[in-house]
């Protein structure tokens, strides 16, 4: 009786322990959104994404696109800049930056990258690459060293008319993969295609899904988990954060034809 006694209590002190951090919890959320509105009132013209609680107490993490900042409950009181936790040395406001970056690899047009495929695909990594940009040449020299790894190179011309007209020219190409490979490495200009050709290929569209992801450079990387990350690396730097995660880990990744 008395161990049943004692069953009993300890299940309703769970029970009550769950049911509290559950009304604490919902109590945190509706404050947040009475921020958000108040916030909306106040700066009609703002673009107010989310507002969520901070580590800070007192204060409310606001979203507007990718810029973070700290504002109390009255919606005067803001603060911009990076919250760092010192006892863990992680800054907390570039963690968050990085989520709310993060990109639905499932949603990427990959009809529209040239596809490579090291070994067996058993990750996959998406590029973003201009024809004449530097580090793309170095890096490209670094991708076959990175093994079981299939590559979606997205190419986009960001650094002007003639990476425009390149990124045509490949795309037009018989074979697009020799075609950014032959150019890339060797420097071999790609065959001069037809007006026909050159009028349909989808040169603005990937440079609209470059702007949409927010890429402002080349290389850009994006793993299936969706995180991104900008600037020329290494093939074993590049292992070491996409991670040993096989291809459909948590990901249905489209293995559509680079070919239309």
């Amino acid at each position: 009786m008395r161990h049943a006694t004692i069953l009993t209590t300890i299940k309703a002190v769970t029970i009550g322990l769950a049911l509290s951090l559950a009304t604490g919890a919902h109590a945190q959320d509706d404050e947040a959104t009475k921020v958000l509105s108040k916030l909306r009132q106040l700066q009609p013209a703002t673009k107010f994404d989310s507002v969520k609680t901070s580590p800070l107490p007192g204060l409310f993490e606001v979203a507007m696109g990718r810029n973070l900042a700290y504002v109390d409950a009255s919606g005067r009181y803001w603060v911009f800049g990076h919250v760092w936790d010192m006892q863990s040395q992680t800054d907390m406001t570039q963690e968050r930056m990085a989520d709310l970056d993060r990109v639905d690899f499932n949603q990427l047009p990959t009809e529209l990258a040239i596809r490579f495929i090291n070994g067996k695909p058993l990750r996959t990594l998406a590029i973003f690459a201009d024809p004449n940009c530097g580090y793309c040449k170095v890096l490209e020299k670094e991708l076959p060293q990175l093994k079981d790894t299939q590559i979606y190179v997205f190419p986009v011309g960001i650094l002007g008319q003639d990476s425009m007209s390149k990124v045509q020219a490949i795309w037009c190409s018989a074979d697009r993969a020799a075609a950014w490979k032959a150019w890339m490495t060797k420097a071999v200009q790609p065959p001069a295609a037809s007006a026909a050709c050159i009028a349909a290929a989808p040169v603005e569209r990937l440079s609209q899904l470059a702007k949409s992801l927010r890429v402002e450079g080349t290389p850009t990387f994006i793993a299936t988990d969706g995180r991104k990350r900008a600037g020329a690396r290494s093939a074993a730097e590049l292992s070491a954060w996409l991670g040993n995660q096989p291809t459909n880990a948590g990901q249905a990744v489209s293995l559509k034809s680079t070919k239309e």
